[in-house]
């Protein structure tokens, strides 16, 4: 059997299996106690669609106001499916935080549909310079690049403050703070990167949620298990044929799967190139589930450099 017919068949076989139902966490409500900056009234709540944003949001929040997830770590935000009570919380929402640029893809018309009611949405993804673009658009992954999500978080503050200008100080001062953070992980990852000789510097991906990471640390990505930036999308027996000879030809050491999806294609790719390739699971779309070190988006930053570090520089 020729490889290309024998993807035919591994593309018949394997099914891609993700969760797609949040937790139910009921409608939001207010809070009316005095907060450390010495606001009294009722704070905000603030739903973020994803637990990436969720948790970067929590940091510039701190205790002004109640930060809700939509979509929980460990679940995809390609493949979610909104339930009428999770439509209730984002409509009862003093703020909804979205990542948009087509991220959260069963949400576009519920988030545009909340605008027009009146509801108060930062689209974090769209007010972001440099992105790297997936098929003309801009590139939905951009946490993946700290110093990007460093331009989302003055976003989100500044929002904030106008929706709640009694507190704007503290979240100015929460978002400066949690910036030098984020300088600082970029520096920490950027060191663990030079170890990295620049001809090992490629990376095969599952999908296409990488691109910021390898603009911003100088990697090549010379192919993708499935094409595209979602996870929705579907690999054909010819792609994969011609990634295995690109493996080949490259001398590529890993393919870099995705701790929310299956990494039977990409094993499937790996089995047919003649010599050892590792299957590595990164966090892509969502943080790890704790006790995970990815349980944070700054332990996600790490975490991601060191799985692509010790794969890139093994023996």
């Amino acid at each position: 059997m020729t490889v290309r017919a024998g993807f035919a068949l591994c593309l018949v076989a394997v099914t891609l299996v993700v969760g797609c139902a949040g937790d139910d966490q009921g409608a939001p409500g207010d809070q009316g106690t005095q907060d450390s900056s010495g606001a009294v009234g009722p704070a905000p709540v603030i739903v973020a669609t994803t637990s990436i944003l969720g948790d970067v949001t929590a940091n510039i929040v701190g205790d002004a106001g109640r930060v809700e997830i939509l979509i929980p770590a460990g679940v995809d935000p390609h493949d979610f499916q909104l339930s009428a009570s999770e439509g209730e919380r984002l409509r009862g929402a003093d703020l909804v935080i979205a990542n948009g640029l087509g991220l959260e893809e069963s949400l576009d018309d519920v988030i545009g549909q909340l605008e027009s009611e009146g509801t108060e949405v930062v689209l974090a993804g769209d007010a972001l310079t440099g992105l790297v673009s997936i098929d003309g658009v801009g590139d939905p992954h951009f946490w993946q690049d700290p110093l990007l999500m460093h331009q989302a978080v003055t976003t989100i503050a500044d929002k904030l403050a106008v929706i709640d200008p009694d507190r704007a100080d503290g979240y100015r001062a929460r978002a400066q703070a949690y910036s030098a953070e984020l300088d600082t992980v970029h520096r920490e990852v950027s060191a663990l990167y030079a170890s990295i000789p620049s001809a090992e510097r490629l990376l095969v991906t599952t999908h296409a949620a990488f691109g910021a990471l390898a603009q911003r640390y100088g990697f090549e990505i010379v192919g993708v298990v499935i094409p595209g930036g979602s996870t929705l999308a579907s690999a054909n027996a010819g792609s994969l044929a011609d990634l295995v000879e690109v493996i080949e030809d490259r001398g590529v050491r890993a393919i870099f799967g995705e701790s929310l999806g299956s990494t039977e294609l990409a094993a499937t790719v790996a089995d047919e190139v003649g010599r050892d390739v590792e299957i590595v699971e990164l966090y892509s779309d969502a943080l790890g589930e704790p006790p995970s070190s990815a349980a944070t988006y700054l332990g996600l930053v790490r975490a991601n450099a060191e799985l692509i570090v010790a794969a890139l520089t093994r023996p």
